[in-house]
């Protein structure tokens, strides 16, 4: 009895199987050319890429020298002192520079 209804749900399956490929390629013939490729908009033409601005300069010939002079100081209020100096004098030079442009 169990082999006989193993081999009948065998059958079952094969036939399920076949039928539903059946119906699949039917669905497909109905339409020939037209399901087996995806929607494709046309394709349009850009317009070209805006010019690029110039390339913003700073004046490195008027930029502070001061930034390694702490180093030179041993007294660490001393180096504190030279750090907070340069610190004023870039943020300065930033600030001149920036009203320029």
């Amino acid at each position: 009895m169990r082999t006989k209804l193993r081999h009948q749900s065998v059958l079952v399956v094969i036939g399920f199987i076949l039928l539903s490929s059946s119906a699949v390629a039917a669905a497909w013939q109905d339409a020939p050319g037209q399901g087996d490729k995806a929607y494709v908009p046309p394709a349009l033409a850009e317009p070209p890429l805006p010019a690029l601005p110039t390339r913003p300069t700073l004046d490195t010939d008027s930029y502070p020298g001061c930034r390694e002079d702490y180093r030179k100081k041993n007294a660490p209020f001393d180096q504190a002192e030279a750090i907070n100096r340069c610190t004023v004098a870039i943020d300065t030079y930033y600030r001149q520079n920036a009203a320029l442009s």
